[in-house]
């Protein structure tokens, strides 16, 4: 993977490593295994059917492996995404996940 490419889209490789043990391989694997959750894409499918309690779930969800990941770019934007659906203000969800779409698939090219 390349370092660069990821910082510039996001990601806080060293930060996410440390937190790996320093152990890139097994960090890496890890990073590869976040684009097969299928939270991102069951969260899309919530929102089509206006059920912002799973998108909600699937939203946390994201936010936790993200945040753990070190993927600070897709997690700065998920955060404000479930305060939005905790206070049950759902007119911007769509909007935003466009947005964490685009981070989401910037991340996925380099790691994939």
């Amino acid at each position: 993977m390349n370092i660069v490419d990821l910082k510039n889209a996001g990601v806080d490789y060293e930060s996410g490593l440390k937190r790996f043990s320093n152990k890139a391989e097994l960090y890496e694997k890890y990073l590869v295994k976040f684009f097969s959750d299928p939270s991102f894409l069951a969260m899309g499918n919530f929102i089509s059917e206006k059920n912002y309690t799973e998108v909600f779930k699937c939203a946390h969800t994201l936010k936790g492996l993200s945040g753990n990941l070190s993927l600070t770019g897709f997690y700065e934007h998920i955060c404000v995404m479930v305060e939005a659906l905790r206070n049950n203000e759902v007119e911007s969800v769509n909007e935003m996940y466009h947005e964490l779409t685009k981070i989401y698939d910037s991340v996925r090219v380099l790691v994939l």
